[in-house]
Parts: C-alpha cells; structure tokens; sequence
C-alpha cells in the first residue's frame, strides 16, 4: 500500500510480484521510483538478497518487475537478510546487509551501487 502523506492514512493494497519475498526493505528514490530489496527464501535457502526497482504505474498495473540479485551467502549455514539502503545521491546507493558468508559469525556487509 502507498500512504501519501507520511503514514496517516494508506490506499488500496497492491500485490508486488517478487516470489519467496522476505524481510523487505522498501522505498522511494530520488526519481520517484520504488526500490525493493529483500531476502529470496525458497525451500529453506536463505541464501539471495534481491531487489527490484519499479514506479507506481507498475503497482496499479500488476505488470512484473525486473529482479535483480545484490549477493548471494556462500555459508552452508546461510541466514542472508535484513537489508537496508540510502541513496546518497542521486543513482547512488549505499546498501547493508546481514550475512555469514565467509565468516564464523554473521555480520553486516556493506555494498556501494549504482543504479
């Protein structure tokens, strides 16, 4: 749903087309289109943080979304998820995400992206 003025009040409930979509992460860049991030979690694999990027044209239509992939856990215990970004200017994006990957611990790993 979109609440067009700050979380008062919210409009209809659209459907985002991302399968096995998990811990979202969502909002409004610059330009006005919505960027999604989140966990793919498809049979019990935690291992895909994705996003995708869309306007509100594409809510209201039900088209589909192009899906990217931002990172993929390499642990065999993977627990990928809990992303989160900033864009710091405009096309520019700082994204975090909680990971285990290579490590003995999980932590947080940073990505700079452009868009």
């Amino acid at each position: 749903t979109i609440s067009r003025d700050k979380g008062e009040s919210f409009g209809e409930i659209f459907e985002i087309p991302t399968p096995w979509l998990q811990r979202p992460f969502v909002g409004y860049l610059r330009d006005g289109r919505i960027l999604l991030t989140y966990r793919e979690f498809l049979n019990r694999e935690m291992r895909k943080l994705n996003g995708c990027i869309f306007d509100e044209s594409a809510l209201e239509s039900g088209e589909s979304f192009e899906i990217f992939e931002i990172d993929r856990d390499g642990a065999e215990a993977a627990d990928s998820g809990y992303s989160a970004w900033v864009e710091l200017e405009k096309g520019r994006l700082l994204m975090v995400n909680y990971i285990v990957d290579d490590a003995p611990r999980a932590y947080i790993r940073g990505y700079r992206v452009e868009i």
